[in-house]
């Protein structure tokens, strides 16, 4: 198991990419494309770190990036798919929606 790393908002530049009629937010770190699945308010660190960790511990590379005023937390595009039905499972019973879908917009 790996450890999800956390980055500066500051050290990513995000961009948009278009994918089955809806836009979604992805960033490039060490050469690794990642996309947005979820963000906390800054003052839910701890379920931005723990569902990254979760993300891990089921083989998938995620990333957590700290801005002035949330923490968001990526997945390498590659475990996207995986990283859904995880998210769902483990997250059901806190989830009003679909994380991932919540964070993209629609075409």
């Amino acid at each position: 198991m790996f450890l999800p790393q956390v980055v500066a908002d500051s050290e990513i530049k995000s961009f948009n990419f278009y994918q089955s009629g809806i836009i979604y937010q992805a960033t490039v770190y060490q050469n690794v494309i990642y996309k947005l699945i979820s963000d906390f308010k800054f003052s839910d660190r701890q379920g931005a770190y723990l569902t990254a960790c979760d993300l891990c511990e089921n083989g998938m590379q995620s990333l957590v990036t700290a801005a002035v005023d949330a923490y968001y937390v990526w997945v390498d595009v590659r475990s996207e798919a995986k990283a859904r039905a995880i998210l769902r499972l483990c997250y059901a019973d806190n989830m009003t929606a679909d994380p991932l879908e919540a964070t993209a917009q629609s075409a």
